[in-house]
C-alpha cells in the first residue's frame, strides 16, 4: 500500500487535470465497488480503499505536491515539461521559418496598399484643397464683378443727377 502509484491506479497521467482525476476515480470506484465487483469481496474492498486514498491525495493540491515530491513525480513532470518545451520551441522555429517569406510578402502587399491609400488620401486632399482654392477664386471674381457693377451704376446715377440739373 505504501508503494502505490496513484496515477497508475486511477489510469491517468501525471498531467491530468482535476476533472480528469475525478472522472477516472468515479469510473474505477464504480468498477471495483464491493456490491457490484465480480471477484473476491476483499479484493474489491482493498481496491476501493486504495482508490479513495489515491483520489483524496490527488484532488488536494498540497497533498498532491507532497506525494509527487516523495515519489519523484515532480522530477518526471519537470523532465516532461522541458521536453515538451523543447518540442514546442522547435515547432515554433519551424513555423517561423516556413511562414517568414509569406509574412514578408504579406507585409510588402500591405505596405503597397497603405501607400496607395495614402496616395489616394493625399491626392484627394490635394484635389479638395485645389477645389477650395478654385471656389475661393471664383467667389472673389464674382465679388469683384458685383462691386464693379455697383460702382458703375452709382457713377451713372451721379452723372444723371448732375446733368439733369
Amino acid at each position: 500500500m505504501k508503494n502505490l502509484n496513484f496515477y497508475e491506479l486511477l489510469g491517468i497521467n501525471i498531467f491530468a487535470s482535476p476533472d480528469e482525476i475525478r472522472i477516472a476515480y468515479l469510473k474505477k470506484v464504480k468498477e471495483y465497488h464491493p456490491d457490484t465487483f465480480m471477484g473476491e469481496k476483499e479484493t474489491a474492498e482493498e481496491m476501493t480503499a486504495n482508490l479513495n486514498l489515491a483520489y483524496s491525495t490527488l484532488k488536494d493540491e498540497q497533498k498532491k505536491f507532497d506525494y509527487d515530491s516523495k515519489n519523484g513525480f515532480d522530477k518526471i513532470r519537470e523532465k516532461e515539461l522541458k521536453k515538451n518545451n523543447k518540442k514546442e520551441q522547435a515547432k515554433n522555429i519551424n513555423k517561423a521559418k516556413q511562414t517568414k517569406p509569406k509574412k514578408d510578402k504579406k507585409n510588402e502587399k500591405e505596405s503597397q496598399r497603405n501607400t496607395k491609400k495614402e496616395t489616394k488620401t493625399f491626392s484627394s486632399e490635394n484635389s479638395k484643397s485645389s477645389q477650395l482654392e478654385e471656389n475661393q477664386n471664383n467667389q472673389q471674381k464674382e465679388k469683384f464683378i458685383l462691386d464693379f457693377v455697383i460702382i458703375t451704376l452709382l457713377t451713372v446715377i451721379l452723372l444723371l443727377i448732375l446733368f439733369n440739373r
